[in-house]
């Protein structure tokens, strides 16, 4: 775990899915939904919803479905 100012710096990268189908942003074939871990690990801090980005790499593209 990365420490940043002191506190650690957790995030998630999230494939959400329905019905066992892919969401993602409109045209946009491999979008993921990301949060960032902000506080201390004692379960004081909180999660921060740092919104939908494109996978301009196209890493996560082949997770059409669940369970692929």
């Amino acid at each position: 775990m990365e420490q940043v100012g002191g506190e650690p710096e957790v995030s998630a990268t999230l494939l959400l899915f329905s019905r066992g189908r892919r969401l993602r942003l409109g045209n946009q074939s491999g979008s993921y939904l990301v949060l960032d871990y902000e506080g201390a690990l004692d379960g004081s801090g909180t999660w921060q919803d740092r919104g939908w980005f494109a996978d301009d790499l196209g890493e996560f593209e082949a997770y059409d479905q669940y369970g692929d």
